[in-house]
């Protein structure tokens, strides 16, 4: 078709138009262009004739739906032989050529948007176009991918590969491959490729599409393991169809029928089941559809004759439309020697449990409660049969507010083990609280056997040994004790007695020594006394049951002065002289004590004098009350002179066993007796220095002993 031509003046009138155009667009005499053209009253908005007019070529397109055509338009002036100027317009027809590059537009943007990637490459490997799947999937740019080599994204074609693939793909054209590509980020991943070989041009091209085959990779494997484990199953695993003919058998199967695998699939269902016959196969499979699962157990025969149990589990599936029976046989043989040596068992044991000694009751987990169920005569007869109104009921029930017993339940069930507790239960029918040892035992599968020995007796028994060990532990240390304080304290006595008679023998010959001989008299008849008055004490703690040592009101007073006399006459040293000084007291002061407290006072104040240098030995007694955990003490401080006690020694000086340094041992045996006096009349004792931080000064012994009036 030759182009068209019109020519259309300043006033938008048409003054031509050639026959092309005519045959489509008709007469045009007497019209306006935008009536001719456009059907329209007015001038275009976007008609340019006034820039046509002034010189300007416009070349555009334009669509007319009046024939539905696409058309190139040249517009451009056209000077008339009058002088005046015209727009002419040359109309060529583009449609088919818009259609076709219409087509080619789609064809790009299909293939840019498809979901599979797309890669255009040239016999170098390089790539001249890849779509946004391809960017999308190894994670480049399409910038990137335009600047690399199939060898950048596939590792299963190397460079030295390419020339070979690249004749294989000229010869075969198109085809389908499976390979791997490998991602920006490092991920290869498997793909199926279909490879086209295009000539274009005289240029030869590959046009591939990547389908990213993961998850159909991951299907195949998986389906494979599946087929791996159920042809590998201890289990004998069948499928049947319809007609009960098996289509396939597991290794497990072949191997416990005895027979192989092409052999059972040439037979029905009913030659390896005794008890499954054609008549009942219908029904069977019937009931199989409906109930889509059947377990139970049954017989399976081997090719050999051998009949043996299974545990059957028949599952129905469809598949295309057909119908099938999935079987799971498992050969109980075993489980049913087991069972019948179990029930024998169980029989044995019955009879042993009933007739045992021992009170046994049989708990039954069911839920999450244990229920009595059973129990033999000796319980029956220690609960005087009470027990058999209990048959039937929880443990909470019964055991409502011992928790104990119910744990004890629980856990051995769930340890499935023993379990022995020492346990206190009252029984109602005897009236009393009984010791127990509880065994629990886990009896498969679901029961619990406690076993409650009776050991009240034996407890009472362990107790009266106990008590008795216990009396004679007390014996021994109070004979002990009696022989240490009669030791300690006749050892003074001599002493004193000794001193005297050595005095006596110097003034015997002596007239004027009668008065001093008749002191010393004195002093030996006070320590004679002495001694008489300790052996009666000591004999009158003996006769104590127990280390309780009787405790009355004593005058304080009193027994300081007579404790003061005694040292004072021990010590008649005419090199030495004994200072002792006391807080005055101006009324009796009672404490709590008793016959003993004479011992305490004169081994503080003997010990102060016999462990002192001084030429004077001086010792202060002073004397105050003290309040301590709501309890009225009288505090004694006894301070000398004396060598003093390191810090050392101040805590070992009171115990019996002492330091190795032998001028303190013979101060301690006397003072562990004073603490175990001190501490019966519920007091204290301790020792700090004089001068505190300097022990050489001496000490200052401390007695706190409970007021009976205050102070």
């Amino acid at each position: 078709m030759e182009d068209g031509v019109y020519i259309v003046n300043q006033s938008h009138d048409v003054t031509y138009v050639n026959p092309s155009l005519i045959s489509v667009f008709g007469p045009f005499e007497g019209k306006k262009c935008y009536e001719y053209f456009h059907d329209r009253q007015n001038a275009c908005g976007w008609c340019e004739i006034n820039d046509i007019l002034d010189g300007k070529i416009r070349r555009w397109e334009w669509y007319s739906p009046k024939n539905q055509k696409s058309y190139d338009i040249v517009d451009s002036p056209l000077r008339n032989l009058d002088g005046s100027i015209s727009k002419l317009v040359i109309f060529r027809d583009i449609t088919e050529r818009k259609h076709t590059e219409e087509i080619l537009r789609f064809t790009q943007f299909s293939i840019d948007k498809t979901a599979d990637a797309a890669f255009w490459m040239g016999p170098d490997a390089r790539f001249i176009y890849v779509n946004e799947a391809a960017s999308r999937s190894l994670g480049y740019s399409r910038k990137e991918l335009l600047s690399m080599t199939v060898h950048d994204i596939d590792p299963d074609f190397p460079v030295e590969a390419w020339s070979d693939h690249w004749k294989e793909v000229r010869e075969r054209g198109s085809f389908t491959i499976e390979s791997r590509h490998r991602s920006k980020s490092g991920r290869i991943f498997p793909v199926e490729l279909t490879i086209n070989f295009l000539m274009f041009e005289g240029k030869e091209y590959n046009c591939a599409f990547a389908h990213d085959i993961t998850e159909r990779k991951m299907t195949q494997e998986s389906l494979k393991l599946s087929q791996i484990s159920v042809n590998s199953s201890s289990i004998g695993i069948f499928w049947l169809d319809e007609n009960a003919n098996f289509f396939y058998v597991n290794e497990a199967a072949c191997r416990d029928l005895e027979y192989t695998r092409e052999e059972l699939l040439l037979i029905a269902v009913f030659d390896i089941s005794p008890r499954l016959s054609e008549e009942i196969w219908p029904n069977l499979w019937k009931e199989l559809k409906i109930a889509k699962k059947l377990n139970y157990e049954t017989f399976h025969r081997s090719r050999t004759g051998r009949i043996f149990p299974v545990d059957l589990t028949i599952n129905y599936l469809e598949f295309s439309g057909k119908g099938y029976a999935v079987g799971f046989a498992k050969d109980i043989t075993e489980r049913k020697q087991v069972e019948k040596e179990l029930s024998e068992s169980q029989i044995r044991f019955k009879a042993l449990f009933k007739g045992g000694a021992v009170p046994s009751y049989t708990w039954q987990k069911i839920g999450e409660a244990f229920i009595l169920v059973d129990y033999n005569i000796a319980a029956d007869v220690l609960t005087l049969g009470d027990i058999k109104n209990y048959l039937g009921f929880k443990a909470s029930e019964m055991y409502r507010e011992r928790s104990d017993l119910k744990e004890d339940l629980k856990q051995c069930f769930e340890e499935k083990s023993i379990l022995i507790r020492e346990r206190k239960f009252n029984f109602n029918t005897l009236k009393e609280n009984r010791d127990l040892i509880i065994t629990y035992s886990f009896v498969p599968p679901e029961l619990v056997l406690a076993q409650a020995e009776d050991i009240t007796e034996r407890k009472k028994a362990e107790q009266r040994l106990k008590i008795s060990r216990e009396n004679y532990r007390e014996a021994f240390n109070r004979a002990e004790f009696y022989k240490d304080l009669f030791a300690h304290d006749i050892s003074n006595i001599l002493q004193n007695i000794r001193s005297s008679i050595d005095l006596f023998s110097i003034y015997l010959g002596d007239d004027n020594k009668s008065e001093d001989i008749y002191e010393l008299i004195k002093i030996a008849e006070y320590q004679i006394k002495r001694g008489a008055t300790l052996c009666s004490n000591v004999r009158k703690l003996s006769e104590l049951e127990s280390l309780e040592i009787y405790i009355k009101s004593v005058e304080v007073g009193e027994v300081l002065n007579k404790s003061i006399e005694s040292v004072k006459t021990g010590f008649l040293e005419k090199d030495r002289q004994i200072d002792i000084k006391m807080d005055s007291i101006n009324k009796k002061i009672n404490i709590e004590a008793n016959e003993l407290l004479i011992d305490v006072f004169e081994n503080i104040l003997f010990n102060a004098v016999k462990h002192n240098k001084n030429s004077i030995v001086q010792i202060l007694i002073k004397i105050s009350n003290q309040e301590k955990n709501d309890i009225q003490y009288l505090k004694l401080e006894f301070i000398d002179n004396g060598i003093g006690i390191p810090d050392e020694m101040k805590e070992n000086i009171f115990v019996r066993v002492n330091s190795e340094k032998k001028h303190y041992s013979r101060i301690g045996l006397g003072l562990s007796l004073v603490k175990k006096i001190i501490e019966t009349y519920k007091g204290q004792i301790w020792v700090e220095d004089k001068v505190r931080g300097e022990y050489t000064k001496g000490s200052n012994f401390i007695l706190l002993i409970p007021l009976v009036n205050g102070f």
